[in-house]
């Protein structure tokens, strides 16, 4: 990952089948020595882990 990227992190378990797991996009403000990164939501900034995060790829 890199600042300025796009990620969908991890939203928790999913609690039925057509339940989306995955939120956002959302971009990456600061990665951390600590495996942690920053990123922006539409309310504000939230730290979380790396591992439950996704990079995003364009299509087309």
């Amino acid at each position: 990952l890199q600042v300025g990227d796009h990620v969908l992190p991890l939203e928790g378990p999913k609690t039925g089948k057509r339940d989306d797991e995955w939120k956002g996009p959302y971009e990456v403000m600061e990665l951390f020595d600590n495996n942690n990164v920053k990123i922006r939501l539409m309310e504000g900034v939230n730290k979380t882990n790396r591992s439950p995060v996704r990079r995003r790829y364009d299509v087309g």
